[in-house]
């Protein structure tokens, strides 16, 4: 963690404790705060599914300039900040030759992310730390196989859903084998009914506007 990062934890728990009410993206983040009490919701953020859907990924990846016959990893999150960790994927990829490539998308204007994580094979997160992972949802929305660090609700939102992994053990080489079984299964999750059922917008402002009338 760096130290704005530090901070921001900091403030983010004191908050709670003052609060008369708080909303927490994940379980876990839930669990973690200063105050236990009722007066707490667990409601994610929500997926615009008329921006995240699936996409021919051939066509996306001539969209992108990108390499037709590789095998294109989707890096999750900024790969500036220490806690998502990108040296760990960076590793990982290395170790499955030139066959694979790992994709950045680092400050890009995000109206072409959804083209992004359609061309790409699969999204792959490292991160040390998460609440409840916006990529994550948007590639579930967009039926891409996801392999994550156990951070956040992760685990929740890929649940038993086909050729989605959350890894315990995080060491280079077992992020390289789960990519190369991930991509020779060759199969889609089908995560965008996950999201139609738990994350999308209007679930979101629902529960949102539920817990506001309730309060009032």
């Amino acid at each position: 963690y760096d130290l704005r990062l530090m901070m921001a934890y900091l403030i983010s728990r004191l908050s709670t404790k003052f609060s008369n009410y708080n909303i927490f993206v994940s379980k876990r983040l839930a669990k973690n705060s200063l105050r236990v009490n009722k007066n707490r919701r667990i409601i994610p953020m929500g997926v615009d599914l008329k921006k995240y859907f699936p996409m021919d990924k051939i066509k996306c990846r001539k969209k992108l300039k990108m390499p037709l016959t590789k095998n294109l990893i989707l890096f999750g999150g900024n790969s500036t900040k220490n806690v998502k960790r990108i040296s760990l994927a960076e590793n990982s990829i290395e170790l499955l030759g030139d066959d694979y490539e790992l994709i950045k998308i680092d400050y890009i204007d995000h109206k072409i992310v959804p083209i992004y994580i359609n061309a790409c094979d699969l999204l792959l997160m490292t991160s040390i730390s998460e609440g409840s992972p916006m990529m994550i949802k948007e590639a579930l929305a967009c039926n891409k196989p996801i392999i994550s660090t156990n951070v956040g609700d992760v685990a929740e939102q890929i649940n038993s859903l086909d050729n989605c992994y959350v890894l315990n053990d995080e060491s280079p080489q077992n992020f390289a084998k789960k990519i190369k079984k991930c991509i020779g299964k060759n199969k889609v999750p089908n995560g965008r009914e996950r999201i139609k059922e738990k994350y999308s917008l209007e679930k979101t402002a629902d529960s949102i506007i539920s817990l506001y009338k309730s309060i009032i």
